[in-house]
């Protein structure tokens, strides 16, 4: 009778035990799964079992989409002042930094010091107020190299409301800020050739009306050019001109080639 009774008390504290923790599981992952008003040890154990089979299923899940995320994007969580906290291999690899440099690490140490201050307090006011950020910042590399980076941060609170981290999803533009660049340079000598022609040269839209003049056009007719953007040939030159011009404007127009005249 003892060795039962013992048996029975071991095997109520057993129940009691797996009871507390399928109470814990169903809270912490708001499975709502009914525990169909078991009170028996297999059928516990059942239910215990299914939650926990559903939580690893559901982590596998979690694992296949950081995965997928991982191979795309520089990812890194951080907690409310900006110290990182986890950093993907992606981030590793832009920045040079091995994951045991970074870890405990502020963002600061990968700050360029591009952006002006007003910059990054825009940023962090938006994110302590609970909303998303957006935005493009050129962050600095391990070996001084400068990179650029699509950035949206996700601040998350914790159950008192308080933001306690911040997750940085990022893709590298170092490519496309370099191309852009490269664009503006030459737009920029396109511009300075286009004005240093000593010849007069005008340019006009489909519709007709002048959208560009350098320097020699206006010096030789002796006009503003201001005076004349946006207009058409009926309103700067004598009618009997402006016929003949319209008409040779609606032929390119209309076959394109070259006309002289």
């Amino acid at each position: 009778n003892q060795r039962l009774n013992a048996d029975l008390e071991s095997r109520s504290r057993a129940l009691h035990a797996l009871r507390t923790t399928l109470a814990e599981i169903q809270e912490d992952s708001q499975d709502g799964t009914p525990d169909n008003g078991g009170d028996d040890l297999e059928t516990t154990s059942k239910l215990l079992s299914q939650l926990i089979e559903s939580r690893h299923k559901k982590e596998r899940e979690l694992d296949y989409q950081k995965f997928a995320l991982d191979q795309h994007a520089i990812v890194s969580i951080t907690d409310a002042a900006g110290n990182i906290l986890y950093a993907n291999d992606r981030f590793c690899r832009i920045t040079g930094y091995s994951r045991e440099e970074l870890l405990g690490q502020n963002h600061r140490l990968i700050n360029s010091g591009h952006q002006p201050r007003e910059f990054f307090t825009n940023l962090w006011d938006t994110i302590n107020r609970g909303e998303v950020w957006r935005g493009h910042i050129c962050n600095r590399a391990k070996d001084g190299s400068e990179y650029w980076v699509d950035a949206t941060i996700v601040p998350f609170r914790d159950k008192c409301g308080t933001i306690s981290r911040h997750i940085a999803i990022r893709t590298d533009i170092t490519a496309t800020k370099q191309l852009e660049q490269q664009l503006r340079e030459q737009l920029a000598l396109t511009e300075a050739l286009f004005e240093a022609l000593p010849i007069p040269v005008y340019i006009k839209g489909t519709d007709g009306r002048y959208r560009r003049f350098n320097r020699a056009f206006e010096s030789f007719f002796g006009i503003s050019r201001s005076d004349w953007l946006g207009r058409n040939v009926f309103e700067v030159l004598p009618e009997e001109d402006a016929r003949m011009h319209d008409a040779r404007d609606r032929e390119i127009m209309a076959s394109g080639g070259v006309q002289e005249f």
